[in-house]
């Protein structure tokens, strides 16, 4: 799966790899034998006012759609997906390729044994490690790596070299635990701490109360 974000608002929250990077990601991808690509963009992609990023989401659609031509099974085709859940679509992915955004911690929180790579429009591995250190547990594509995309995904699908460090950082983010005890650990803690509170309140209104009987003697 390709899971890009949009450009966001300002040029400090761009991390969208559409414009820079997306045909040849895709092209990398569909290149791959054996291989069906999951195109599943950010919605607000598709509506972009920024050209570069609308002429690119065009370009990765028209390549999806011609290597379809080929492949007459329909259950075996690529996909291009604007709308729908992606949460739900990650049980069905072997590796996603996304940029800085909430869906690669999604993954990472739900399908943390599954390859995850990121990309960086910047091409400043320092900053973007610094703002998003689930950048250190995974390959990036950026200027200089972007052509060799293809061999990077390749690897990533035959010997899965980060696997241990994102179960790290996974637990850096999300604490221990599998995927679905989170609501249990954070319920939990909340009921330890109202249980603390209210236990803090009733001494202190017993405290209180003492404190007002001795001062009426």
């Amino acid at each position: 799966m390709y899971a890009p974000t949009w450009e966001g608002e300002n040029d400090a929250n761009n991390y969208t790899s559409v414009d820079l990077f997306g045909p040849q990601i895709v092209e990398a991808t569909l290149s791959l034998d054996n291989t069906r690509v999951i195109y599943k963009p950010h919605p607000r992609v598709e509506t972009s006012k920024d050209s570069a990023v609308a002429e690119a989401n065009a370009r990765i659609i028209e390549l999806i759609d011609g290597a379809n031509e080929s492949i007459a099974d329909e259950t075996r085709q690529h996909q291009v997906l604007m709308e729908g859940d992606i949460l739900a679509m990650f049980d069905a992915v072997d590796l996603l390729v996304t940029d800085i955004s909430s869906v690669g911690l999604d993954f990472l929180y739900l399908q943390s044994d599954k390859p995850l790579v990121l990309t960086d429009r910047r091409d400043d591995s320092g900053r973007l490690n610094e703002e998003a250190p689930i950048s250190l547990a995974t390959p990036i594509i950026d200027g200089s790596t972007v052509g060799e995309t293809s061999a990077l995904l390749q690897k990533m699908l035959t010997d899965d070299t980060s696997a241990e460090v994102r179960q790290r950082l996974r637990r850096y983010y999300f604490g221990e635990g599998e995927k679905g005890t989170s609501t249990v650990l954070f319920t939990k803690t909340i009921s330890e701490l109202i249980a603390k509170r209210t236990s803090a309140l009733e001494n202190f209104h017993f405290e209180k109360s003492t404190n007002s009987e001795a001062n009426d003697e």
